[in-house]
């Protein structure tokens, strides 16, 4: 188990280490989690003002998508892996709720998951996202590749309609910190690009 790895090498130190577990959930338990780290490391005035500005750029973005109505919110599919073929869990659900659309294959806080290709093409999302948990748009490239050899790819209204996206999970997406909201910003270009213009020499996404 990784946690047993990390106590075991701790040990080798010549002074033990104080060790935490982070493993948040959800947007609120990442924000959580910075306050927690900003307090054992003695800066939890600097933790403060950093959650405070995220929470101000969450604020942002919930507050233009709040009142759309079902209808304009687009059936969204982000994929983690082409093979096994991996739904993005946890606080992904949730970042596409408040950017504005329906994440058609997971729930907000359930982890990442195994899907059938039958379960995707069933779901028929609007748009699809490429984000390969811990790599990077090159990555992501290759995952399109594969899912674009599968039967009835070109089936799904977002082959179709051409909004096949790929993200920089690493940066984004995957990893617990304070860039997870540049990822919701990113989210929320794609997703409802009339409420969010897009800078184009800021984007860390593209179209496929």
């Amino acid at each position: 188990m990784p946690g047993h790895f990390v106590v075991g090498e701790a040990k080798k130190l010549k002074a033990m280490p104080q060790i935490i577990s982070l493993d948040p959930q959800d947007l609120t338990g990442i924000l959580v989690d910075i306050r927690r780290v900003g307090e054992i490391t003695g800066r939890i005035d600097e933790a403060g003002v950093v959650v405070d500005r995220l929470e101000e750029r969450i604020g942002e973005v919930a507050g233009r998508t709040r009142e759309l109505p079902a209808a304009k919110r687009p059936r969204v599919a982000v994929i983690e892996w082409s093979e096994p073929l991996y739904a993005a869990g946890h606080w992904v659900p949730e970042m596409i709720d408040l950017a504005g659309g329906l994440d058609v294959l997971a729930k907000a806080g359930d982890p990442s998951q195994t899907v059938a290709w039958e379960t995707v093409l069933k779901a028929q999302p609007e748009i699809l996202i490429l984000a390969p948990c811990g790599y990077d748009i090159p990555r992501a490239r290759k995952e399109l590749d594969a899912l674009k050899a599968r039967s009835n790819w070109s089936s799904l209204p977002a082959a179709k309609s051409g909004r096949v996206y790929l993200m920089d999970a690493n940066a984004t997406l995957s990893r617990p910190g304070p860039r997870i909201v540049d990822g919701l910003e990113d989210l929320a270009q794609i997703l409802q690009p009339e409420l969010f213009p897009i800078d184009a020499s800021k984007s860390r996404w593209q179209r496929a």
